[in-house]
């Protein structure tokens, strides 16, 4: 019996051991599958796919310059355009105000998302908070990420949040303390702002969410226009934006504290914005050569009443301007005023203020003449130019097909081909058809210049103030009349030879294109000096197109300090008749009669345009 009892005994303690192994596994097992939810739920994750920015600005230049007052291109016209004449270059000032881009970005899922007109640019950094939702502390996610990579967050899963992501659209994130981002840190900047709308309940697994920002600051471009200065902006140049001239000038852009959470600015004040040329950026549907039109970009966070006030002012306290002889021009202490009224803003608005420059020409009499003759530029995008100085020589050639100097003067890089100095009466082209139209109306802005008429060449009297001539004892002569300024002043910002009325002598061009001649040509001790200058005016005598003639002959030359002694014979207006050109003294003496050259329209003739 004692043995069947130990037996049994033996039994039921392997039967409990069993019992208390299989409870333990069980138990193992349960803590396992727990274990493995919350490893789910770390998992969590949210994906922040960035879209772009919505509305965003790239303002085409006078994309929409209506003078009419309509509306082009989702641009409706503030001020219609309006001539400020300045010292060193007027300037057409226009206002526009640009397609709206409405209140705070929000999304929540991706196929919620509404489209963005522009892609963030790759590199630009911003910055994600997230919390839990309904609270404005401690933060669950606090990261910056770089546009082009899109960021996958870990977070717990089954929970709410409110999430916010910024940006300044440049390399450098912005810093947010307490919930807010302090005013000198987006001072000037383009603040770009997204949240979500309703909180976002976190799935275990992936959580795609689509950002598109949203502009929280008030835009105002500055589209800077060189093409009627025959260049291209230069990183010297500077450029403002507020109210006032000189001294009492004051900037209209102002900055404050972001409250993250609300998207709201508190202790907003003016701040100083001036933007350089290397900040500046090649404005987008630009038609000149890349560099002539720049846009400097100012933002504002005021949108309080009349926040943009009347009478905006542009100041550029340098213009630095890349000629095409590759000098740069430099013009300082300008400030562009606009006739705007004042304005109310809405955060997210965009506004486009637009200036393009007009080189100022020189008035002798009630005649505003270009400082310089029209060339036909091949190589630059605006062909019809101005030369950047009259510091250039052209010799006789007798034969342009092969003549190895024909390629005078280096513009840019390119070759000057001097036959583009001489153009067929009225043709758009040098050797264009005649009388098709006015070449120095397509010189930009299209429609400010033109030929001049004879009537304004006889203005100019029989004598010219003075005569200019640089001839050094090899090489080609300069000879050109000058008249003195009967309006303004000098302008010291242009070259010595451009700041009065200087008209060289260039002779002619041939009707068959093959020679040049009758200009200076190169010059030894002792030789005779002469030359004629021929330019086209813009009406016609029966169909004969007038011309303006002057003649320098010098019986003896003799080198004076780089100059020559001689005496001038300027004569006067002339049709393409047979009639003989007489070269007259100052005191009034025929001492030269020769057969008129110019005997049809298809002789190329330099031109000199005027002011319209």
């Amino acid at each position: 019996m004692k043995s069947i009892s130990e037996n049994f005994t033996k039994i039921i303690k392997g039967i409990a051991l069993g019992s208390v192994v299989f409870i333990g596994v069980s138990s193992c097992s349960s803590r396992d599958d727990k274990s493995e939810d919350l490893n789910n739920s770390a998992k969590a994750t949210l994906n922040f796919n960035i879209v772009g920015i919505e509305n965003a600005g790239g303002v085409s230049a006078s994309a929409s310059v209506d003078k009419q007052g309509g509306t082009l291109g989702g641009s409706s016209v503030i001020t219609k355009e309006n001539t400020v004449s300045l010292k060193d270059f007027d300037v057409l000032t226009s206002m526009e105000k640009v397609g709206g881009l409405g209140t705070i970005a929000s999304s929540a899922r991706m196929n919620g998302a509404q489209a963005a007109t522009q892609p963030m640019t790759s590199g630009v950094k911003y910055l994600i908070q997230v919390y839990v939702a309904g609270t404005t502390t401690n933060p669950v996610v606090n990261t910056v990420a770089t546009a082009g990579v899109d960021p996958s967050i870990t977070v717990p899963a089954g929970q709410s949040y409110d999430w916010y992501v910024f940006s300044t659209n440049d390399g450098t994130a912005p810093v947010i303390n307490n919930g807010v981002i302090s005013s000198s840190t987006i001072a000037n900047k383009d603040v770009l702002y997204a949240k979500s709308a309703a909180p976002v309940t976190v799935q275990s697994g992936q959580n795609d969410l689509a950002v598109s920002f949203r502009r929280n600051t008030v835009r105002v471009d500055v589209n800077v226009d060189a093409r009627g200065l025959f260049g291209k902006i230069d990183n010297t140049t500077t450029v403002e934006l507020g109210t006032g001239t000189g001294g009492s000038f004051v900037s209209v852009v102002k900055s404050g504290d972001l409250n993250i959470f609300t998207g709201a600015y508190t202790n907003i004040q003016a701040v100083p914005a001036l933007v350089s040329g290397s900040n500046m950026v090649n404005t987008v549907g630009a038609q000149g050569d890349a560099g002539a039109i720049k846009t400097a970009s100012f933002y504002t966070v005021d949108a309080s009443t009349n926040s943009i006030p009347a009478n905006l002012s542009v100041r550029l306290s340098t213009l630095g301007v890349n000629m095409d002889d590759n000098s740069l021009r430099t013009f300082t202490g300008a400030s562009v005023a606009y006739t705007n009224t004042a304005i109310t803003p809405v955060i997210g608005t965009q506004y486009l203020l637009n200036a393009r420059m007009i080189e100022s020409g020189v008035q002798v009499g009630s005649t505003v003449w270009a400082r310089t003759n029209l060339f036909y530029a091949g190589y630059a995008t605006d062909k019809y130019r101005f030369h950047p100085t009259n510091e250039y020589t052209i010799a006789e050639v007798l034969n342009l097909g092969v003549d190895p100097l024909l390629p005078l003067l280096q513009l840019g890089g390119q070759a000057f081909n001097v036959t583009n100095e001489y153009w067929n009466w009225r043709s758009l082209t040098p050797g264009g058809t005649p009388n098709s139209g006015d070449p120095c109306a397509l010189v930009q802005p299209a429609g400010k210049w033109r030929m001049p008429l004879s009537s304004e060449f006889t203005s100019l009297g029989t004598n010219s103030n003075s005569n200019n001539t640089d001839a050094p004892l090899i090489g080609g002569a300069r000879m050109a009349s000058v008249w003195n300024l009967t309006s303004g002043t000098a302008d010291l910002s242009y070259p010595v030879t451009s700041r009065n009325l200087f008209v060289p002598l260039f002779g002619y061009r041939t009707s068959d294109g093959q020679s040049i001649l009758d200009s200076p040509g190169s010059l030894l001790t002792a030789v005779l000096a002469n030359g004629s200058s021929y330019y086209w005016a813009g009406d016609a005598n029966s169909g004969a197109p007038y011309f303006h003639y002057r003649a320098y002959t010098a019986a003896v030359t003799l080198p004076v300090l780089g100059s020559l002694v001689a005496v001038w014979g300027p004569a006067g207006v002339h049709t393409t008749s047979t009639t003989t050109l007489t070269q007259i003294l100052n005191v009034g003496v025929p001492v030269l009669t020769k057969a008129n050259p110019v005997t049809s329209s298809n002789v190329g003739l330099n031109i000199r345009c005027v002011r319209s």
